[in-house]
């Protein structure tokens, strides 16, 4: 007989399902296997255990001297994981064992509990103390691991993808705000006494609504993350033609025209006249100018004319077919998926998707400038 069924368990344990059934689709549907999807599906299956005993303990089915896994101490180790896996670092595996000894740990002392070694009331005070210090620690670590990434890849570089880490430090604040009410709901209960489960209810409810977003926004991103390499993996596109627009020659246009095009440096989101005036040591107004008195455009519809030229070329390809008109706007050398969709339609009076599915024979009708 069930002792305490509510509404509030009942939450928490459709977000314990949730995170079943998502983890299982990550270890077993094909598309979805990665080395970052594997290390999401186990922060989520950890997250998902961790309720479910808790959710079990406080509906009465398991009583609190029962075994438990400290599950909540692989969480951040595995996200950790799949962060440095979605940033394109490899873990050495001596790492990797390091990451999951406090939970080694913590299953000795369980056992030790259930043969009576240790008191089940000293058992979950230890378990709650090492759970919760380990995981403000880890959580430090990985926004150590994002900030490093972010002062590593300030510079373009063509053979590498650089990721989009907002949503990380999203998921990160999360964490954090769970932690303190987490590390404030065992000093309360410490500090009155009061045993009632029922003080964990907005920490769990808080996991449910994590394990969500972490599930899907974690394989959106590390899907276009993948969709993206397999993008610039692929073999050189055929080089476009010079454009039929008459330039007037100068010999630093002609150097800045190379750099930008044939270097394909419009494939660097961060590139701007500031750049190129460091690139050619001049100021960045003089830079302005030649380009302005060459070609009549401004720099800005300079390059992004190469960038909507590159878009076109792989939303026309059917290579690329399977990949996402997103992963195609940011290899193509946009910032955001707004980015793209307002420069693109600018230049073609139509959205990517239009362009997508319109003729070969429309593209006479656009407005190319180079």
């Amino acid at each position: 007989m069930l002792a305490n069924v509510n509404i509030w368990n009942l939450i928490i344990f459709i977000g314990v399902l949730h995170g079943f059934l998502f983890s299982g689709v990550l270890f077993t549907v094909k598309k979805y296997q990665s080395t970052a999807n594997k290390f999401l599906a186990y922060t989520v299956l950890s997250l998902a255990i961790s309720n479910l005993q808790y959710c079990l303990l406080d509906a009465g089915v398991i009583s609190n001297n029962a075994f438990r896994l400290s599950t909540e101490l692989l969480i951040v180790p595995m996200f950790f994981l799949f962060v440095n896996s979605y940033l394109q670092y490899r873990t050495p595996v001596k790492y990797t064992v390091l990451l999951i000894i406090p939970f080694v740990f913590s299953l000795i002392i369980s056992i030790s509990s259930l043969i009576g070694l240790i008191s089940g009331e000293s058992l979950n005070v230890i378990q709650e103390n090492i759970s919760s210090g380990y995981t403000l620690i880890l959580i430090g670590l990985v926004c150590y691991r994002v900030w490093l990434y972010k002062k590593s890849t300030k510079e373009f570089s063509s053979k590498r993808v650089i990721v989009q880490t907002k949503w990380i430090k999203q998921i990160l604040i999360i964490g954090l705000t769970l932690c303190v009410f987490w590390i404030g709901e065992i000093y309360y209960a410490l500090s009155t006494g009061n045993t009632g489960l029922y003080i964990y209810y907005p920490l769990w409810i808080g996991i449910s609504f994590l394990i969500y977003w972490i599930a899907y926004v974690g394989v959106f991103k590390s899907h276009i993350l993948t969709e993206r390499i397999e993008i610039r993996n692929k073999k050189t596109l055929t080089i476009r033609k010079r454009s039929q627009h008459k330039f007037f020659s100068t010999a630093l246009f002609s150097k800045i025209d190379s750099f930008i095009k044939e270097e394909e440096n419009y494939l660097n989101p961060n590139m701007n006249l500031a750049v190129l005036a460091a690139e050619f040591d001049k100021s960045s107004s003089y830079i302005s100018s030649v380009i302005n008195k060459n070609i009549d455009i401004s720099f800005t519809d300079y390059i992004n004319i190469f960038r909507v030229e590159k878009a076109k070329e792989l939303l026309k390809n059917p290579d690329y077919n399977k990949y996402t008109i997103v992963a195609v706007g940011l290899e193509s050398g946009f910032k955001s998926k707004s980015n793209f969709y307002t420069i693109f339609k600018k230049h073609t009076n139509l959205t990517p998707s239009e362009y997508k599915k319109s003729p070969e024979s429309f593209n006479s009708s656009e407005n190319s400038t180079l």
